[in-house]
């Protein structure tokens, strides 16, 4: 009994230190409600900004597009937080820390200041401090940090320190129309109002002691967060190892190279989504880490910016799949220019056994604090295109063969992922074939052995030829031509994942939640394992990029904020999908309706749509008297902004199949059906 109550009240000190943006983030799992869990950590917060203000009742427009009514009573506590520094820790100054005990000294992660005046919260019960909750004291001296605590003198490790906050008291009188707030409790009870920085979602977010950009050469990069508050779960990341789903590069919005998306942990989260590619300005590049002398030797690796990347993907349980970028370090740097292979070949292998070793998690060498390893590497992105990989079919061959040798003395048991070679007609070869052909044929006379483990194949390029409404059938034509040539130059062919995949300046909403569905169940269908969609987020407003990306739009959220209907349709088919048998997928089709067969915790789950232009009947063989559900897999509205409530957005139908047989209609919207 005095352990649990000792844990409850660390959760709930651990919660009052937590900094507002980062109380906004749900718990890590599926965050779908198809899978029937509530959110381990409760009702979410929520951030809102204040549209009216009258008597004691405030209205709040929230994130989502909702809006919520709080009443102001004595019971509801209204903070403002001040970010601090290290000097700010005077001797005198009443502090609470949040760390793990360490022998007589603590190890910091988050210090809260207590303004004069305040009540001390207590740290910890009967004088004892617990291992990782929080231990209040009075600042002694500070360089090196002490404080004295009741149970006496601690010395306080501030290297690793993530934030140093106060948190003082206001009144409902300092509420006005336009304060940003963050909202805690349900949406019956509030129970706190947190007074919020103004800043985009988007900015870098620098923490304190961070720069938000990190000069590499003659580019200015975004450096990653530090996150203040982990929910990684180990059994969490081995549960979603096999996950289906998955983004390229969510963690910037499309495309601003040096912008970085603060909410797009959370926003995976709440998707359900468990992987992600990083690209463009986070491919882990040579000349990132390294660089070169003037006499032709190289300086040790910088491994900060990446190691933060993953610490930041690993706080909310997210998996990276990683490209291994060969820009080689020059003594004299220039323009910066595309990969291509490197004239130090030895070089380059020195880099990618240190990088693989770095984060394989096998206890030499590693990243310090690696929580979770990197399995899957990638050999370039879209080595066909001359934009992403300077070279011919034969150099790519040889940094393929050079690579996977590589990784595979640091980590036998990586996957080893070949980017994708065969092309299509966006990128204006003559023949998107020619590529693939040189490739296989090259690699043949350099190995009789394969050495790639996955073929990456994306789909996202509006084809000249196909129906603009059925370009999601391109990849299966894609896969198919590839399995050809690895066949006929002597290799098996490997599985495949398309780990860029999106429809080219989308419709209207609604024609783009199904382009979407469709594109990654067809995926699914022709023997794709996973499928990563293109973007997470627009570009906010005030970005400054100066690319016109075609692919901007076909994100989840637009540069305002706001959820798409491709939003709700990709959590809908995450929840209902996930972790389907990748080796028990059947598909029928005939005169353009297309019926697949998943297979999933050891039941049936359909998928139906129709190409036609007028609704058809179909029929399934299910269980005698098994209760059917069918879903909708748009939601029943004309734009996301018009969703209010996720769980009734879709129309759905249940019923029994008292025959053994259920017949059911399909017209334009996509189908997911269920049996019990």
């Amino acid at each position: 009994m005095a352990d649990n109550l000792k844990r409850c009240l660390a959760v709930l000190f651990f919660l009052a230190l937590i900094p507002g943006d980062l109380l906004a983030q749900p718990p890590f799992g599926r965050g779908s409600e198809e899978r029937g869990r509530p959110g381990e950590m409760g009702q979410e917060p929520r951030t809102g900004v204040v549209s009216e203000v009258r008597g004691n009742e405030i209205t709040l427009s929230l994130r989502d597009g909702q809006r919520q009514v709080v009443t102001l009573s004595p019971y509801l506590k209204i903070t403002r937080e001040r970010t601090m520094t290290a000097e700010d820790l005077r001797p005198g100054a009443d502090v609470m820390v949040v760390g793990r005990t360490d022998g007589g000294s603590i190890r910091a992660e988050v210090i809260r200041l207590v303004s004069k005046g305040a009540a001390m919260p207590p740290g910890g019960r009967d004088g004892r401090e617990m291992n990782a909750g929080p231990v209040t004291g009075k600042v002694v001296s500070a360089s090196p940090l002490r404080i004295m605590t009741a149970s006496g003198e601690r010395q306080v490790d501030i290297s690793g320190v993530r934030r140093i906050f106060e948190e003082t008291t206001v009144g409902p009188e300092e509420i006005k129309a336009g304060d940003q707030l963050l909202i805690l409790g349900g949406a019956e009870r509030v129970f706190k109002l947190i007074f919020q920085t103004q800043r985009s979602a988007m900015g870098p977010g620098p923490a304190p002691g961070q720069a938000p950009v990190q000069v590499m050469g003659k580019s200015r990069l975004p450096m990653p967060p530090v996150p203040e508050v982990s929910y990684f779960s180990k059994r969490e990341m081995d549960r979603s190892r096999d996950s289906q789903f998955g983004f390229k590069d969510p963690n910037m919005p499309r495309i601003d190279l040096f912008l970085w998306y603060d909410d797009y942990g959370r926003v995976m989260n709440d998707l359900g989504v468990s992987w992600m590619e990083p690209a463009a300005s986070f491919g882990f590049s040579w000349e990132q880490v390294q660089k070169k002398n003037r006499d032709n030797t190289y300086t040790a690796f910088d491994w900060g910016r990446y190691d933060r990347l993953v610490e930041n993907a690993r706080a909310y349980n997210i998996h990276i799949s990683a490209i291994i970028i060969a820009r080689e370090p020059l003594a004299e740097q220039g323009q910066r220019r595309p990969p291509s292979l490197p004239a130090d070949l030895r070089g380059y292998q020195n880099f990618v056994r240190a990088l693989v070793e770095r984060y394989d998690g096998d206890g030499k060498d590693d990243m310090p604090g690696l929580l979770y390893p990197i399995k899957n590497w990638k050999i370039e992105d879209e080595a066909m295109a001359k934009i992403y990989f300077n070279g011919t079919p034969s150099d790519y061959a040889r940094l393929v063969n050079a690579a996977y040798d590589a990784v595979k003395q640091s980590d036998s048991g990586a996957n080893v992922i070949l980017a994708m070679v065969r092309g299509y007609d966006g990128f204006g070869e003559a023949d998107p074939r020619a590529f693939m052909e040189g490739f296989f044929s090259e690699f043949a006379r350099l190995s009789r052995v394969r050495k790639w483990d996955t073929i990456d194949q994306h789909s996202m390029i509006v084809s000249r030829t196909a129906d603009p409404e059925k370009q999601y059938l391109e990849i299966g034509r894609y896969v198919e031509d590839v399995k050809a040539a690895s066949k006929r130059y002597g290799f098996e062919p490997a599985p495949f994942w398309a780990m860029e995949v999106a429809g080219i300046d989308p419709p209207p909403e609604r024609a783009h939640a199904i382009d979407l569905f469709k594109r990654y169940v067809y995926a699914f269908s022709v023997g794709v394992r996973k499928v990563f969609w293109s973007g997470l987020a627009e570009k906010p407003p005030q970005s400054t990029s100066g690319i016109k990306d075609p692919l901007e739009k076909a994100t989840l959220i637009d540069s305002q904020g706001q959820k798409k209907l491709a939003y709700y349709t990709y959590k809908k088919m995450v929840g209902m999908l996930d972790g389907f048998d990748v080796n028990r997928v059947e598909t029928t089709r005939h005169d353009g309706v297309y019926v697949f067969r998943f297979s999933r915790d050891g039941k049936p789950v359909w998928v139906a749509w129709n190409d036609g232009k007028t609704a058809v009947r179909e029929k399934l063989s299910v269980p005698r008297g098994a209760r059917v559900t069918v879903v909708e897999a748009v939601p029943d509205a004309g734009t996301g902004a018009e969703i209010r409530d996720y769980a009734n957005a879709f129309r759905t139908i249940e019923g029994k199949a008292m025959s053994g047989v259920f017949e059911f209609e399909i017209g334009a919207a996509p189908l997911i059906i269920t049996v019990d």
